[in-house]
C-alpha cells in the first residue's frame, strides 16, 4: 500500500525479532474448574467406576490366607563324596543367573502336573473341577515364587481363600522341585551313567581276556607273578644257577687240592701229610685212648712188681717179656688204626672230589641249557610283564569308572546348592479380605478419577484458554482478553473489559497514529464482528470518530443494519464502481457505532475492486478518527491476506475454547510473513468460574469493591 498523508510513521510490528518476549507460562492446572466443566463426564466417570467396582469389590473382598515355604540355595554345591568342578559358580553373575532359572523352575509345568495329580483330593486348594492339566495352570498362575533379596533365601508363597490344602500344596510343590533339582544338578545323569556302564562292561571284557594271556603265559614260565617291581625271575634263575656252577668249581678246586695234600702218590713223597693227619686222628681215638689207659694201668703194676725184683731174678725177666709184648701189642694197635686212618682219609678224599665234580658236570649242563632258552624265555617274559602292566591300567579304569558312578549316583541325591530351608504352615488367619475396604476402596477410586481425569481432559485439550496460552501460540503478548457474554453476573466487568481495550487503541492512535485497524478471527464463529462492533462503540463513547467497515462477504452480519438502496448499496457496490463509502455509513445508535455493512455478495463469497478498498478507507479517515475493518477469518480468506499488509494495525481475535493451538500458530506465522506495520491479538470470550484464579478474583474485587483476603490454609503460618 503506498503511503497515504494519514497513513502513521513506519514502526515495528508487536513480534520484534531482535527482542523476542518471553513466552508465557502455559495453562495452570484449575481443578475446580475442570470439574464444573467436565462435570457431565465426572459424574459418569464416578457412576460407571462404583457400579463395575461393587462386584469386584465384593469377590475381591473374600478372605485371603497366604503361606509359604523357603528354599536355600548356596553359592556352592552341598557335596556328599568330593568336589564336582563342573557345578562350582565362577561369578556373582552366575550365581544371580542360577537363582532365576530356580525361580522359574519351581512353577515349570511338569513339576506343578505332577503335584496336581499326586496330591489328595481333600487338600486340594483349586477347584474340584479341575483336572490336573487345569490344576497345574492354577497352580502356576498362584505360585508366588521370589528371591529376597541380600539373602540366600526363594520364597514359594501362595495365596488362595480357604486355608485347607494350602501348607501341603506348597510342600508337595517344594519337594516335587527338590526332586527335580537333584536328578537335574548333575547334568545328564541317566546318560552319563548309561555311558559309564558301557565303558565299565567294555574294559572288564577286556580286562579278561589280558589275564587269560598272562595265565597262558604264566603257565608256560613257569612264574606266578609279573610285578613290576620285581626282576625277571629268569634272569634270577640262570643267576643263581651260574653262581651255583661258580661255587661247584670252587668245591671241586678245594676237593682236588685236599686230595693231592693227603695222596703221596699224587704229590710224588713218601705221603707224610697223610700218615701226620692219621697220626692226629689216631691220637684223638677215644679207644686207643682206653687201651692205652687199661695197659698203662698194666704197666704200672708190672713195674711195681718188678721193682721188687733183682736184675737176675726170673719173675723180672718175665716182666720184662710182659712189658714188651704190651709194647708190641700197643704199636700193633697204633699201627692198624693209622694204616685205617690213612686209608678212609684217601677214599673221602676222592669221594668229595667226585661229588665236587659231578656236581660241578650237572650245574654246567643246567646252565647251558638255560642259556639256551634265555631268548625264548625273554620274550614270553617281557610280553607277559607288559600284559600285568596292561591289566594294572585296566583295573585302575575300572576304579575310576566306578568312583565316577557311585560320585554319580550319591551325588544325585545329594542336597546340592539348593535345599529346604523351611516348610509351609497351614495359615490361621487371613492375610487381607475386607469388603468394606473394598468398597471404599472403590468409591475412593472413583472419586480420584473423577477428580482427575476433567483436570487430564482440559491438560490434554489443545484449545486456547487463557492469555499465556495465546501468547505461547502467537509469540508475542496479548492486547487485552474480553469475558463471555452469557456471564450475566459480570456484565459491568465485561464492559470494563472492553473499555481497557478500547484505551489501547486509543494509546496507539496518539502514540503511533495507528487509525486504520483490521480485526479478523482465525476461523468463522471468532467473535471478530462483536469485538469490532463494541470497540468502535467503547471508542465513541470516549469521544473518538470511529466507524466499523464490514469486510466479511461470506458472512454478513444483521447488526451492520440493512443496506440502504438509496444511499449506496453496500461495501460490494461501491469497490464495483457505485457510490461514495463515505455515504454509505449507517450513523451509530443505541449500542452501536457507525457502520458500513458489506452489503450483497455476487455469490462467490469474496470482496470484487479491492484495489480500490484502500483509496474508499482513506476517504473514511479525512472524516473518522479511527476507521476498523471487519474482515474474514485469516486462514480462510485471500482477501484478509491482501489487506493485512495495507492497514495499520492488524489485529487476531482468538475465541477461547473454540480454535487449537496449532490453528492459532499458524495464523500467527501467516500474520509474520504478511508482515503488517504492527500486529496483535485478543483473546475473546473468556468464562470465568468459581476456583479461575487471578481472573476471577479481579472479576470479584471488580463486582464488590473489596480485596479479597489472602489465602491461609496453605501456608498460615507464612501469611498472617
Amino acid at each position: 500500500m503506498t503511503e497515504t498523508p494519514h497513513s502513521p510513521p513506519a514502526r515495528p510490528p508487536a513480534t520484534d525479532a531482535a527482542n523476542p518476549p518471553r513466552p508465557a507460562p502455559g495453562r495452570p492446572i484449575k481443578p475446580l474448574v475442570s470439574i464444573k466443566a467436565h462435570r457431565r463426564v465426572a459424574l459418569g466417570l464416578f457412576v460407571a467406576v462404583v457400579v463395575l467396582g461393587l462386584p469386584v469389590a465384593w469377590l475381591k473382598g473374600q478372605a485371603v490366607y497366604y503361606t509359604e515355604g523357603a528354599l536355600y540355595v548356596s553359592p556352592r554345591f552341598m557335596k556328599n563324596l568330593k568336589d564336582d568342578l563342573e557345578l562350582e559358580f565362577q561369578s556373582n553373575q552366575q550365581y544371580r543367573q542360577f537363582v532365576e532359572q530356580q525361580v522359574k523352575t519351581v512353577t515349570r509345568y511338569d513339576i506343578v502336573t505332577g503335584v496336581a495329580a499326586a496330591l489328595d483330593s481333600t487338600l486340594r486348594p483349586w477347584p474340584a473341577t479341575f483336572d490336573p492339566r487345569k490344576a497345574g495352570q492354577w497352580l502356576q498362575a498362584n505360585l508366588q515364587v521370589r528371591p529376597i533379596a541380600d539373602t540366600y533365601l526363594i520364597t514359594v508363597g501362595l495365596e488362595a481363600t480357604r486355608p485347607q490344602g494350602m501348607a501341603e500344596t506348597i510342600n508337595a510343590v517344594l519337594q516335587a522341585y527338590l526332586r527335580q533339582q537333584r536328578t537335574e544338578s548333575v547334568y545328564a545323569r541317566d546318560q552319563r551313567l548309561a555311558k559309564l556302564e558301557e565303558e565299565r562292561a567294555r574294559l572288564a571284557t577286556e580286562l579278561a581276556s589280558r589275564s587269560e594271556d598272562q595265565t597262558r603265559l604264566a603257565q608256560q614260565l613257569g612264574v606266578t607273578s609279573f610285578g613290576g617291581n620285581l626282576p625277571n625271575p629268569y634272569d634270577q634263575l640262570l643267576s643263581s644257577t651260574r653262581q651255583s656252577l661258580y661255587q661247584a668249581r670252587m668245591a671241586r678246586i678245594q676237593a682236588e687240592a685236599s686230595l693231592a695234600a693227603v695222596d703221596g702218590a699224587a704229590r710224588g713223597d713218601s705221603g707224610l701229610a697223610a700218615r701226620t693227619e692219621a697220626d692226629l686222628r689216631v691220637q684223638a681215638d677215644g679207644g686207643l685212648s682206653s687201651l692205652k689207659a687199661n695197659l698203662n694201668g698194666v704197666r704200672a703194676q708190672l713195674m711195681t712188681k718188678r721193682s721188687a725184683l733183682g736184675d737176675n731174678h726170673p719173675g723180672r725177666r718175665a716182666i720184662d717179656r710182659e712189658l714188651g709184648d704190651l709194647d708190641e701189642e700197643l704199636a700193633r694197635v697204633v699201627n692198624q688204626l693209622n694204616d685205617r686212618y690213612r686209608g678212609q682219609l684217601l677214599q673221602s678224599r676222592r669221594t668229595a672230589l667226585f661229588e665236587a665234580r659231578r656236581a660241578e658236570d650237572g650245574i654246567a649242563a643246567v646252565v647251558d641249557s638255560l642259556a639256551a632258552q634265555a631268548s625264548a624265555f625273554a620274550a614270553l617274559y617281557q610280553q607277559a610283564h607288559a600284559l600285568d602292566g596292561q591289566i594294572e591300567r585296566l583295573r585302575g579304569q575300572i576304579v575310576s569308572v566306578d568312583e565316577r558312578m557311585d560320585f554319580l549316583t550319591i551325588e544325585s541325591d545329594a542336597p546340592g546348592f539348593v535345599r529346604l530351608e523351611a516348610l509351609a504352615r497351614p495359615p490361621d488367619v487371613p492375610v487381607r479380605g475386607n469388603r468394606k475396604q473394598m468398597l471404599l476402596m472403590v468409591v475412593a477410586a472413583a472419586c480420584f478419577l473423577a477428580l482427575v481425569t476433567p483436570v487430564v481432559i482440559d491438560i490434554l485439550d489443545p484449545r486456547l484458554w487463557t492469555p499465556g496460552e495465546l501468547e505461547r501460540a502467537v509469540g508475542f503478548p496479548p492486547m487485552g482478553w474480553l469475558l463471555e457474554r452469557a456471564d450475566h453476573q459480570l456484565v459491568a466487568f465485561g464492559q470494563e473489559q472492553r473499555r481497557r481495550l478500547a484505551a489501547v487503541f486509543e494509546r496507539d492512535l496518539r502514540r503511533h497514529g495507528s487509525r486504520l485497524v483490521l480485526l479478523t478471527s482465525v476461523k468463522p464463529g471468532g467473535g471478530a464482528t462483536s469485538v469490532a462492533l463494541d470497540l468502535g462503540h467503547e471508542l465513541g463513547e470516549m469521544g473518538l470518530r470511529a466507524v466499523v467497515v464490514e469486510a466479511n462477504p461470506r458472512r454478513p452480519d444483521p447488526r451492520y443494519g440493512p443496506v440502504d438502496g438509496a444511499r449506496s448499496g453496500g461495501l460490494q457496490v461501491i469497490l464495483r464502481g457505485g457510490g461514495d463509502l463515505v455515504q454509505s455509513v449507517v450513523p451509530a445508535g443505541g449500542d452501536l457505532p457507525a457502520r458500513v455493512p458489506v452489503g450483497t455478495a455476487p455469490g462467490t463469497g469474496r470482496l470484487e475492486g479491492l484495489h480500490q478498498l484502500s483509496a474508499q478507507l482513506d476517504r473514511l479517515l479525512q472524516h473518522y478518527d479511527m476507521v476498523i475493518v471487519d474482515a474474514a477469518p485469516l486462514l480462510l480468506s485471500a482477501d484478509t491476506e491482501f489487506l493485512v499488509p495495507r492497514v495499520h494495525t492488524a489485529v487476531l481475535v482468538v475465541q477461547a475454547r473454540s480454535v487449537v493451538r496449532g490453528e492459532v500458530r499458524r495464523a500467527g506465522q501467516v500474520l509474520s510473513r504478511l508482515d503488517p506495520p504492527a500486529a496483535g491479538a485478543i483473546l475473546n470470550r473468556v468464562s470465568l468460574f468459581q476456583g479461575g484464579g487471578y481472573f476471577t478474583a479481579l472479576a470479584h474485587e471488580y463486582t464488590t469493591g473489596t480485596r479479597l483476603p489472602p489465602t491461609r490454609w496453605l501456608s498460615p503460618w507464612l501469611w498472617r
